[in-house]
């Protein structure tokens, strides 16, 4: 049997080698692949596919891309790449590399190549046929497409000529070429029409006519697809002359999926392009194929093999996922914008019925509060993805991911009385002994979102001012509010001195030294002053506990270690000198702690997978990633530290215990490791599959409470 796990390939026996696997991996990523056994076995790719693209250690069964794999450029193309598919309910999918560029293997032939697109960019090529197959020479097309009459009859004609061309000589006819095809006796009559060689025609055609302009070639194992491998092979194809009955000598070897007689003849049996277009970051294609072989070799000198299917998904570069965090019980998410007037929808996502947007001004929101404690999402997890569509006035869609983590919040619950009993309402969080001294009821209270927030320096943090009474009342007159800060660690950021009212204020939020220590903090020296007042009585003039504004504060990097993180921690205090009318107020402090660790270890601002990811889990493997071997393909191209500091950094977060990501007291490679690179991983290892077979029987932390903290000490500061 074979296991497939975080591109972890394991063969739990040596005969299960003869299996087949199928990986789907992310372009712009130089993912590795790891193939175990319960047997001391040597590995080796075998001369098949697209083996000179990637590498494999004999020893440890590990393989990787030889460079980063880029969807718009497939084995390491330099040229304009051409999909095409054909219309078999087989793989039967190629791409064609044009030579529109300048290399000392191929002339470029720009003219040819241009031609070619025009009628790949119009669709002339869209349905149209092979109309000429020879063994062993040519598999010819682009001539001719098929149609249906509103009766069903099929008919045929002939691709509309764009004109005639310049011959480009020069590139040799070998196989897995293409070429075009041109009259007899004129060198420069080709239009439409082309060919792919089948084997080595250069004696022949370089010759010939002038010489018939190779202008790209099929790429990888492609030429796999058209022999045979993934398709119905031209060797066992039939070849049904219609010359006789379509008149013309030009269908004399006309290639069929199945032979046929004249009457019953479709479309299906002719072989036809069913779609075909360039690729660019916007293509229609969703993935491109690498095929392995790969070979292992037991101490007896015994092999077997193993077909390995690696896809490679289309990305798009221009545009990141937006990630960011609400509280529960509030249904507000963000209101987005752009540099120009659109339509924003909501298109796809595991979690889009959970969603509504305004068309108009972006703002989007949870059609229901979501709960903390009950995840609505997908995956159960308190994370929810949806995708945006946001739609010029010429029509022109751009897409954008939006992952929203839901966190939670602070709830008050009034108890009810018990027969006999007084009522009386207990509040959590208490009063702040130093800041307040008598408190009577009622009274208003704020708190943050939390009463403890990490965060990194260098970085902004956000909080939201969570606001509730001691009796429930929520129309009262408004409320004036204190933000105390330390300003040599955190400032206000943003517009509106960082403050984002979800209830309107009364005027601009504005910063006032605090000469007064009015908070009784000797660290704090500023506050940040906002106001709402409601004159009709009215405030917040919703259910209670109400979420009254978000504030977002930059942090500063002065007196920071770059390797430990070492600072002092800060508060921010909440004071009131003018809360409603015969109310008190209750504000609860927040620590703010600096992040010591956090999993951007390259120090690029990016954690990434196969970069960040990779480097923890072979820190915690030990001694066999000493040195460089624990940076090696793995460091990010723009990191800001050396091999010697990440050693010291990782080393740093498992002295700590941040990497106990379980909570079960230790730190191990194939558990807290494997988890965090399976969460950076993404989707596929949403709710349990990022624990599964890895959490500890002594850990602290359920499923739901790992993913949230792994997700915390990936953030890098970024919000919705």
């Amino acid at each position: 049997m074979t296991k497939m796990l975080n591109n972890i390939i394991t063969f739990e026996s040596f005969d299960s080698l003869n299996e087949s696997s199928y990986i789907t991996v992310p372009e712009g990523i130089n993912t590795t692949f790891n193939f175990t056994s319960n047997k001391n076995l040597t590995w080796d790719l075998e001369n098949y596919g697209d083996k000179e693209h990637f590498q494999i250690n004999s020893q440890t069964g590990e393989i990787r891309f030889d460079k980063v794999p880029d969807f718009e450029k497939p084995l390491d193309s330099k040229g304009t790449v051409v999909s095409l598919k054909l219309n078999s309910n087989t793989n039967s999918q190629f791409f064609i590399e044009l030579f529109d560029y300048e290399s000392p293997e191929f002339i470029n032939t720009e003219i040819t190549a241009e031609n070619f697109l025009k009628y790949v960019d119009d669709n002339s090529y869209k349905n149209s046929f092979f109309h000429r197959a020879v063994n062993g020479f040519v598999l010819q097309g682009g001539g001719f497409y098929l149609y249906e009459d509103q009766e069903g009859g099929l008919y045929y004609d002939e691709i509309e000529s764009k004109g005639t061309i310049k011959n480009e000589p020069g590139n040799s006819n070998t196989k897995g070429t293409i070429a075009m095809a041109k009259v007899g006796g004129d060198p420069n009559s080709a239009t439409s029409q082309w060919f792919i060689n089948l084997s080595d025609n250069s004696n022949n055609l370089d010759n010939q006519n002038g010489g018939f302009t190779v202008f790209g070639r099929i790429l990888g194992s492609g030429m796999d697809a058209i022999e045979g491998l993934e398709i119905k092979g031209l060797n066992e194809i039939e070849y049904f002359n219609l010359g006789y009955y379509l008149m013309g000598s030009v269908f004399s070897n006309l290639p069929l999926w199945e032979k046929v007689s004249i009457d019953k003849v479709s479309s299906n049996d002719f072989i036809v392009i069913e779609n075909i277009e360039a690729l660019n970051e916007n293509s229609l294609i969703e993935s491109y194929k690498y095929n392995l072989r790969v070979k292992a070799t037991d101490e007896f000198d015994n092999s077997l093999t193993h077909d390995l299917v690696i896809s490679v998904k289309n990305i798009d570069e221009s545009i990141s996922a937006i990630t960011g965090s609400v509280k529960e019980n509030t249904t507000a998410v963000h209101t987005f914008t752009k540099d120009e007037d659109v339509t924003w929808s909501i298109a796809e996502g595991d979690d889009k019925d959970k969603f509504a947007i305004d068309g108009l001004t972006g703002a989007l929101t949870f059609v229901e509060a979501p709960d903390y404690e009950n995840p609505g999402s997908a995956a159960n997890d308190n994370a929810y993805s949806l995708f945006l569509i946001a739609t010029d006035d010429a029509g022109t869609e751009t897409i954008q991911e939006v992952i929203v983590n839901v966190t939670n919040q602070y709830e008050t619950e009034e108890p009810q009385p018990q027969e006999g009993a007084e009522t009386e309402f207990d509040p959590d969080p208490q009063p702040t002994p130093e800041l307040i001294e008598e408190i009577t009821e009622p009274y208003q209270t704020v708190s943050a979102s939390s009463d403890e927030i990490s965060f990194y320096p260098g970085k902004d943090i956000n909080l939201d001012l969570v606001y509730t009474t001691s009796d429930n009342e929520s129309a009262l007159t408004g409320l004036g509010l204190k933000v105390h800060y330390d300003s040599s660690v955190f400032n206000p950021s943003g517009d509106n001195n960082g403050v984002s009212a979800l209830v309107d204020t009364f005027g601009n939020p504005t910063i006032i030294d605090d000469t007064d220590n009015l908070d009784n903090d000797e660290n704090t020296d500023k506050y940040l002053a906002i106001t709402w007042t409601d004159f009709m009585g009215n405030f917040p003039g919703g259910d209670l506990p109400a979420t009254l504004a978000s504030l977002s504060f930059a942090s500063s990097e002065s007196g920071v270690d770059s390797l430990t993180g070492e600072s002092k921690d800060s508060k921010i205090n909440f004071t009131s000198s003018s809360p409603a009318e015969n109310y008190d107020f209750l504000g609860d402090s927040v620590t703010l702690k600096p992040q010591t660790f956090n999993l951007d270890v390259d120090g690029n601002g990016k954690v990434s997978a196969l970069g960040d990811g990779l480097m923890v889990i072979r820190k915690l493997f030990g001694d066999a990633f000493e040195g460089d071997a624990l940076t090696d393909k793995a460091i990010s191209n723009d990191a800001t530290r050396t091999t010697t500091e990440i050693h010291q950094f990782i080393q740093a977060g498992m002295d700590e215990k941040v990497l106990d990501v379980d909570g079960d007291g230790s730190v191990t490679a194939l558990g807290d490791g494997l988890m965090v690179i399976r969460k950076l991983f993404g989707d596929a290892f949403a709710g349990d599959a990022l624990t599964d077979k890895a959490i500890s029987t002594d850990a602290t932390r359920t499923t739901i409470e790992i993913h949230e903290y792994i997700a915390a000490i990936s953030n890098l500061g970024t919000s919705v």
